[in-house]
Order: structure tokens, then sequence, then C-alpha cells
């Protein structure tokens, strides 16, 4: 056995091709790094300028009720002024709920360039829905992001194939399989052994480039979860490789040629990496499709206007437009129509509660099927998993949804009672703080990496099993 390994080992030295793919791919992967690398940064930078614009509205907000309290003469419009709830809310108040990115959110973007980590919380009594405002290319949206989960996914696949496809078909075609075989082991062992050397090196050089990589751009090994989350990764790495190595090992060993061995790992290769996420994909988005934007942008109209036929019964419509010229005290007037607006928010957010829950409910329903389908497609099991343990999965991102909606209600409940009071507002460092916990749910992840690992290794086994049973004298004598 050891003369066999040393004896492949001189072999594998001498193969270009090899190497040369191993080369692209830790290239791959370091590329894909930097790019997960900017875009952390680039939420990291988003986040400070978040928090920073928060607290200077806080500041201004100070400096501003300061100032009008020392002269006393100076006049303010109602609506700007920070001494009064709705003045300080609307004019002052910059509030942001941000999803800071967990220790491994450079290795799978995921979906966090889809979707909103930072949300600007407003609880004024005038309608306010989630908007994003920023701009991205749609077409880069599309396509995603070249990060480290898509080399791999992606990458690693075609190169393994390309290293392992053509073992055993090579040596017949070149004439030297007969002298392999006049040595005194069989032709069972000879095959394994050589599939588990080039793999065992093209993906133990994959993993250690990757970690390697990993701390000299400053990986946070003491974050909670981090190195835990860090071995699950490499596992489901040197799972999912492993999978594509047996997948080649039983091809070969149907002693075909080199040509037809090559077609039929590169047809897999787009059954299972392209074709079948996409069509799934589709399917899932035809039997349990979202609720269209438009009809929410249509709900919301007729929404706004039902409610504001409700209001109008309080008030006029003249002083719902203009306020301060309506007729009688203008204080009044003003609390008037601060409450009138109050109700009418309250009632557009009640009716438009359906479209939302809908919407929610049919998310659930795709992420829920994808569960259950995901073992059809070793990328879709990677891919869900490298998502999860890097903290840019949707699961994560609907509990952070949840706790922007609570902190949201908690600042209402705050701020409420100072719209329409005419005592003067000062609490201004009293606001509640954003209180959702950042820390990775170690269990689920652990949970998740875990099943992931098993519909990684199951086919693995399997193929493996099969090209063993597969291996026999005759068939290489042939």
């Amino acid at each position: 056995m050891p003369n066999l390994i040393a004896l492949e080992w001189r072999r594998l030295r001498r193969e270009t091709l090899y190497w040369i793919a191993l080369c692209l791919c830790v290239g791959g992967l370091w590329y894909g790094l930097s790019n997960g690398l900017a875009w952390r940064q680039f939420q990291q930078d988003g986040i400070r300028r978040a928090a920073a614009i928060g607290a200077e509205g806080i500041a201004t907000a100070k400096a501003k009720a300061a100032e009008l309290n020392a002269d006393a003469s100076k006049q303010i419009d109602f609506w700007g002024d920070p001494r009064s709830g709705i003045g300080f809310e609307g004019a002052y108040l910059r509030l942001y709920d941000c999803l800071s990115p967990a220790p491994l959110a450079a290795l799978a973007v995921g979906q966090s360039d889809l979707l909103p980590y930072c949300v600007q919380v407003k609880t004024g009594p005038w309608p306010n829905f989630d908007q994003s405002d920023e701009w991205e290319n749609p077409v880069r949206l599309l396509l995603g992001r070249f990060d480290c989960a898509f080399a791999i996914i992606y990458l690693l696949p075609l190169l393994a194939l390309l290293v392992s496809f053509n073992l055993f078909s090579r040596e017949r075609e070149q004439g030297t399989l007969p002298l392999l075989l006049s040595y005194p082991v069989s032709a069972r062992l000879w095959l394994a052994v050589c599939f588990l050397l080039r793999a065992t090196v093209f993906l133990g050089v994959v993993l250690a480039a990757l970690t390697a990589e990993l701390f000299i751009a400053g990986f946070a090994a003491s974050a909670p979860g981090a190195t835990s989350d860090l071995l699950f990764w490499l596992a489901i790495i040197l799972a999912y490789g492993g999978f594509w190595f047996a997948l080649a090992f039983a091809v070969n060993a149907g002693g075909r040629s080199s040509e037809t061995n090559a077609l039929i790992l590169v047809g897999c290769w787009l059954a299972l990496v392209i074709l079948l996420p996409a069509g799934l994909n589709l399917a899932l988005k035809q039997i349990y499709p979202l609720p269209s934007r438009v009809e929410f942008i249509d709900t919301l109209r007729a929404a706004s206007a039902q409610a504001e036929k409700m209001g109008s019964s309080l008030l006029q419509k003249y002083l719902h437009d203009h306020p301060d010229l309506a007729p009688g005290d203008k204080k009044e007037n003003e609390n008037q129509f601060i409450e009138t607006l109050i109700a009418v928010n309250a009632e557009t957010e009640r009716l438009l509660d359906p479209a939302k829950r809908r919407f929610r409910d049919q998310n659930n329903r795709q992420v829920e099927a994808i569960e259950r389908l995901s073992a059809l497609s070793p990328a879709i099991v990677f891919q869900r998993a490298a998502n999860a343990l890097s903290g840019n999965d949707q699961t994560r991102h609907m509990r952070f949804i949840d706790a922007v909606e609570a902190h949201r209600d908690e600042v209402k409940r705050f701020l409420d009672p100072s719209f329409a009071s005419e005592a003067p507002f000062t609490d201004y460092d009293g606001v509640p703080a954003f209180a959702y916990e950042q820390r990775t749910n170690l269990q689920n992840n652990a949970q998740g990496a875990l099943g992931a690992l098993l519909l990684l290794l199951t086919p693995s086994a399997l193929l493996a099993a099969w090209g063993w049973r597969r291996l026999r004298r005759p068939l290489l004598e042939r």
C-alpha cells in the first residue's frame, strides 16, 4: 500500500494539468473572498454612516432646543420644532436599525445584496412604508456576486472533474493499463488510491488556502460561534468536493472512453448545478407565487384612500392640507390634525396587514419547499448551508425584520403620547434602542450544517460503493 501511494504521488507530481487546475481553483476562491470582503466592508461602512446620522440628528435636536429656549422671542414652525414630539420625529430623528455582518459573511454574500440590511424606523402619524434608497445594477443582482460560495458551487466541480474524468480510460487508451495491473494490487485498490490521493491533495490545498486567506483578512475567531461555523464551512466544502470526485470515480468504473466520460460528467454538472436549481426556482415561483408589487401598490392606494375618507369625517380637507389656516384656535387645530393623521395611519396599516401576511406566508411556503427538495441537487444543499453559516440566509434576515417591527412598535409607544401633547418634548436620549441579538444561533447552524453534510455524504458513499462494485477484473481487461 505505501508503495502504491508513493507511485501515484510521483505520477501526480508530473501532471501539469492537475496543478494548473488546482491553482485556478485557489485563485478563484481568493478572488471570490476579496469580493466578499469588499461587500462586507461596504456594509460595515453603511452601518457606521447610519449610526453617525442618527447621533447627529439627536445632537442637532438638542442644540436647536437649547437655542430656542435661550431666545424665547424666536419663532419656528411647529413641524420643525424639536421641543414638540412630532417636530422632533419628523425633522431630527434619524433612526436606523441595521443587521451587522456575521463573522463569515465574506464567504457567501447570499441575499444580503438584495435584502436591506439597514432600515429607517419611522413612527410619525403619517403613513410610512419600508422602501430601499439604494440603487444597484439589476443585471448584477440577477447574476449574483462572485464570492467564495459561487466559486465552490460552479468552479470547483468543473476543475475536480477535469482532473479526474479519465484516470482509468487514459491508462487503457495509452496502453499503460497492463503495466499498472502487473503490480500485486487489485484494480479496485489501484483506482481507489488514485482517486483518494488526487481528491485529498486537491481539497486539502483548497481548504488550507481558503483558511489562510480568511485569517490574513482578519477573521474574528473569538466571536461567538465563529470557529465552529468555520469548521462546518470547511466540512461542507470537503463533502461537496468529495461528491464530485465520487461521481467521477463511479463514471470511470464504467470502462467507457474518455470522451464519453467527459460528456456524462459535464451533463451531470449542468443538470445538478444549473438546470435543476433554475427549474426548481421557476417551479416554486409558479406554485407559490409572491404577491405582485404592482398589486401591493394598488392595495396601498386603496387602503390610503379608504383611511383618508374616514379621516375626512373628522376634519375638512382644507384643514387636512393647511391646519394653520383653519378657523379656531391654532394649537387645537394642530392637535386635531395630528390625531386624525394618527387614526388614518393606523387604519391604513390595518388594511394593508392582510397583504403583508400573504407575502410572508407565500415566502415561507417557498422556503419550506426548497428545504424538502434540496436533496435533489448538491449545489442547493451547499448554497443553503453556506448562506446560513455566513449569516446571509433569508431566515436570519426575516428574524431581523421581525425585530425591526418590534422596535418600531416600541418607539411608537414612546413617541405617540408626545405628538399631540402641549408639554415640551425633552427626552431625546430616551428613545428606545434597537435590541436585536446579533449573535449566531449556534444550535440552528450546527443542525443545518450536519443535515447538509448528511445530504452530501450519503450520495457520495452510494456512488463510491456503486463504482467499487463495477470495478471487476474482467471489465478492466476488455
